[in-house]
């Protein structure tokens, strides 16, 4: 898991809540909010730069130099593909979730133990 670490969802498992369920859901949740979020500015940003480099081309015609508008909208392109490609990084949040929860079931189930001969916070 890359961003929660075993070491923490055991630790969440020793510490005294009720809740240890939910709060890793919430963890989880920030964590895909914050990254979808990020993913959906980039892939605005790529869109809105090729929309207004198609709307200057098909405005102004052949009388401008295409090469500038030819690498801009090869920027905004790569722009929207690395906005595409964080989408695509997602579905690893929820693939980690889904095993964080079943670490955090298991360590639930063996809580005693750690708490005996782990006593740390």
């Amino acid at each position: 898991m890359a961003g929660i670490q075993i070491s923490d969802v055991l630790r969440l498992a020793r510490a005294d809540l009720e809740d240890a369920s939910s709060q890793l859901d919430q963890i989880y949740e920030w964590r895909y909010d914050h990254a979808s979020t990020a993913a959906k500015a980039v892939v605005g940003l790529g869109a809105s730069l090729l929309i207004a480099l198609l709307a200057a081309a098909l405005q102004h015609g052949a009388k401008s130099s295409w090469a500038p508008i030819l690498a801009g909208t090869g920027g905004a392109v790569v722009i929207l593909a690395i906005g595409l490609i964080a989408y695509r990084k997602l579905n690893g949040i929820y693939r980690e979730y889904v095993v964080a929860h079943e670490l955090l079931a298991s360590a639930l189930e063996v809580r005693t133990f750690l708490r005996r001969y782990n006593p740390k916070p």
